[in-house]
């Protein structure tokens, strides 16, 4: 009796199961096949920006394309990525200029104390002998491990920040050695 008030409802629970499990089988391929299309994105780098940006694009077209429900979810999240992203890139690049000015003041800084040192008839590049640079007085493990040190630094904390040729990082390496063997020199 009671398959007969169901069937008085229209309702056949024999299709409702097989929709229900159809559906739960499109749901995981779904999400199966977005995990593992999954990439990673070096955000911090032009180029890994602009990726993110086009397959973000082009998978936002295929989720509009299904009305699901899941689909509407999973287009609402990738919006707010993309937002995020697109922010924190604006905000990278508003800093670029500042951490360029910060750099040129620094060098413009280390160029004025080498003058100090230079007498009016010569200049740095003619007579290296009359300064005594801190360098000058570190051994060769020192030298080797400063070097490597500003490098990384100049590596990791400028070049991705500033845009600016090899030879004007070069004269900010040099920099920050001699401030390194300065401060390893230094006497309290």
């Amino acid at each position: 009796m009671a398959n007969n008030i169901w069937d008085l409802f229209g309702i056949n629970f024999e299709d409702l199961y097989e929709k229900f499990m159809n559906f739960q089988n499109a749901l995981a391929d779904k999400y199966n096949n977005l995990a593992q299309n999954f990439k990673k994105y070096d955000l911090d780098t032009e180029e890994g920006y602009e990726n993110f940006i086009k397959d973000a694009a082009e998978l936002r077209k295929e989720l509009v394309k299904d009305d699901s429900v899941f689909n509407q979810k999973l287009v609402s999240i990738l919006d707010k990525c993309v937002k995020s992203a697109m922010e924190n890139h604006e905000a990278k690049k508003e800093t670029k200029p500042l951490i360029k000015e910060i750099v040129d003041a620094e060098v413009n800084r280390n160029n004025e104390e080498k003058k100090k040192y230079v007498t009016p008839s010569c200049t740095c590049e003619n007579n290296n002998e009359s300064i005594d640079w801190p360098s000058s007085h570190l051994n060769y493990k020192q030298t080797k491990n400063v070097w490597k040190l500003v490098d990384e630094y100049i590596e990791t904390k400028v070049k991705p920040y500033v845009d600016v040729d090899d030879e004007y990082l070069d004269k900010v390496g040099d920099g920050l050695f001699e401030f390194a063997a300065w401060l390893l020199n230094k006497e309290d």
